[in-house]
This record gives C-alpha cells, structure tokens and sequence, in this order.
C-alpha cells in the first residue's frame, strides 16, 4: 500500500444508502453479527450478558456523540439512531430477531 496526498478518490453512493431505513438496517446487522460471533465464542449465557453490556456502553455512547455533533443536527440524529439500532441488533440476535437483506 503507498500514500499519495494529491490523488482524487470519490465514491458513488447507491440511492438506497441515502435512505434513513439502510443506515438503520445496516446498524441492526453489525449489533446482530456481534453478539452472534461472541455467543459462538463465549456460549449464549455469557455471550448475553457481554452483549447486554456492551449495548448498555454503546447507548451511553451514541447519546454522547449526539450530544457532541448537535452542529449538524440532521448527522447527529442519524448516527444516533444508527448507532442505538446497533445496540438494538445485539440484543435482538439473542431473541432470534433478525433481518435477512438490504433493500
């Protein structure tokens, strides 16, 4: 890998990540795949209640980040809710609630 600071590098966002519902899915689905991976490594009692712990971390979190990036209050709101939909997906995989697909 090498650096180059005068290169120009964008990206072409797909219509549907502009759309509230993707970022709020995509959350849910990184939550969801966490407590999946630490239910395998550390059994479903324990993996329960690190991800009850963890989620309880991440809403502490995300209300501080809202509250830090309120500058942008359109931003603030959708990582906040991006980001409490994440804790949402860790709990949620313990109670077999999954989502399958993007849109």
């Amino acid at each position: 890998m090498c650096w180059c600071g005068e290169a120009v590098v964008y990206e072409v966002l797909e219509d549907k990540r502009r759309k509230w519902s993707w970022h709020l899915r995509w959350g849910y689905r990184g939550g969801w795949g966490f407590s999946q991976q630490k239910s395998q490594d550390m059994g479903w009692s324990r993996g329960f209640l690190y991800a009850l712990f963890r989620a309880f971390l991440g809403l502490l979190k995300a209300t501080y980040q809202f509250l830090e990036n309120f500058n942008n209050p359109r931003a603030a709101l959708l990582g906040f809710l991006r980001d409490v939909a994440g804790q949402a997906g860790k709990i949620g995989c313990f109670l077999g609630i999954r989502i399958e697909e993007w849109e």
